[in-house]
């Protein structure tokens, strides 16, 4: 078996037609169940500066549904932390 090629991976021959990824000849990963949502590892770990950490809290809180909201959220995480790296000097 080839290591680089998972069992769960279907071949391009099985993909639609008129697919993307049929079409740019990229393999299709297919879960057969469910993931358990409590098996998923957070976005991010702690760092242990407050600062930098509550910067990344607000990416947690972004609203998946509400694309309009996410330039604003990343704009301020932005300056948060641009705002922590300028008075890393100081």
């Amino acid at each position: 078996m080839n290591p680089e090629i998972s069992p769960n991976m279907e071949s391009e021959s099985e993909l639609e037609p008129e697919s993307d990824l049929a079409s740019e000849g990229q393999d299709l990963l297919v879960l057969d169940e469910m993931v358990d949502a409590d098996l998923v590892l957070p976005m991010w770990e702690a760092t242990g500066n407050s600062e930098v950490d509550s910067a990344l809290e607000l990416i947690q809180g972004i609203d998946l549904e509400d694309i309009h909201s996410h330039h604003g959220i990343l704009t301020q995480v932005h300056d948060r932390l641009r705002d922590v790296m300028v008075n890393l000097d100081r």
